[in-house]
């Protein structure tokens, strides 16, 4: 089979529900490798074009709060890396965004990493 890369970006409401480790748990267990990943901001909700709508004083502190959350960007590795993707979207719903084909996933990760930031490797325990 051949080994195909994607992208996963865990949206902030991930970070402020702690639901990081679920998710990379949920990665490993889809027997994707994960072979980069950082921190950044970025408005993947839209956060601002619904701040600039919302007149809701409380709303617009929770719209502003978290812009300043990052996403987390890890880019994955496998067999199956788009289906299983597309899978853990569904299982977490709202908190994840995946690439939805080979032919975005490969733009994405261009976008997001340089080339040295991704480390494809093999595992030791697939040859051990």
């Amino acid at each position: 089979m051949i080994c195909l890369k994607s992208l996963i970006i865990a949206k902030p409401l991930v970070l402020n529900k702690n639901q990081l480790g679920k998710i990379i748990t949920a990665i490993e267990e889809k027997n994707l490798k994960i072979i980069g990943s950082k921190e950044m901001l970025l408005d993947v909700c839209n956060y601002k074009k619904r701040l600039a709508k919302e007149t809701d004083p409380t709303k617009r502190k929770v719209l502003e709060e978290q812009l300043r959350v990052p996403c987390i960007l890890i880019a994955v590795e496998g067999n199956e890396a788009i289906s299983a993707g597309k899978e853990l979207a569904q299982a977490f719903g709202e908190l994840l965004h995946v690439s939805s084909s080979q032919e975005i996933a490969k733009y994405e990760l261009n976008r997001f990493f340089k080339k040295q930031e991704l480390m494809s490797f093999e595992k030791v325990l697939d040859w051990v």
